[in-house]
């Protein structure tokens, strides 16, 4: 398993059913951010402190993977 904080230099290779940086299995630990009710300003996404301390939150709990959500009209 890849070690926490590691500086990758590597391009990701696929292996079969895995994914893989130089010899190390890449386990995705993934979430979904939003999607979020527009503000009144329109803004997509909550305050960036908020966003600050949400990401915080999934590095702590070992989240490695991000998909962003937003509305389309």
């Amino acid at each position: 398993m890849i070690k926490d904080n590691l500086e990758i230099h590597t391009r990701p290779k696929i292996d079969g059913k895995f994914i893989k940086i130089e010899e190390n299995r890449l386990y995705v630990k993934g979430v979904t951010y939003g999607t979020f009710a527009p503000s009144e300003n329109g803004f997509q996404f909550p305050d960036i402190k908020k966003v600050d301390k949400d990401f915080q939150l999934m590095l702590e709990a070992g989240i490695n993977t991000v998909r962003g959500s937003l509305l389309t009209d």
